[in-house]
C-alpha cells in the first residue's frame, strides 16, 4: 500500500469528522435556541394570563361602578320626586299666607 491509497480513507475520515462536529455543533446552537424562544415564550404567557387577570379585575370593578350607578339614578328619581312635593307644599304655604294676608277677599 502507498500513500495514495491511504489518502483516499483519510480524507473521507477527516471529511466525516469535520460534518458531524459541525453537525453536533448546528445541533447544539438550535438547542439553545430553542431554550431562548422557550424562555420568552413562557414570559410571554405570563404577560398574557397577567394582562387577562387585569382585564378580568377591570371588568368586575366596571360592572360594581354600574351597578352604584343605577342606583344612584334611582335615589335620583326618588330625591327629585320628593323634592317636588316639598316644592308643591310650600308653594300652597305660600298662597295660604297671601290668602290669610289678604283682607276681604
Amino acid at each position: 500500500m502507498d500513500i495514495a491509497d491511504l489518502a483516499g480513507p483519510a480524507l473521507v475520515a477527516a471529511v466525516f469528522g469535520l460534518g458531524t462536529w459541525s453537525l453536533n455543533r448546528n445541533v447544539a446552537a438550535l438547542e439553545r435556541d430553542l431554550g431562548a424562544a422557550r424562555q420568552a415564550a413562557d414570559k410571554a404567557q405570563a404577560t398574557a394570563d397577567a394582562a387577562r387577570d387585569d382585564l378580568a379585575a377591570y371588568k368586575l370593578e366596571v360592572a360594581r361602578g354600574y351597578a352604584a350607578t343605577g342606583d344612584l339614578k334611582d335615589v335620583e328619581q326618588r330625591l327629585m320626586e320628593h323634592l317636588g312635593r316639598i316644592e308643591r307644599g310650600v308653594q300652597q304655604l305660600q298662597q295660604a299666607v297671601l290668602q290669610a294676608r289678604t283682607p276681604g277677599d
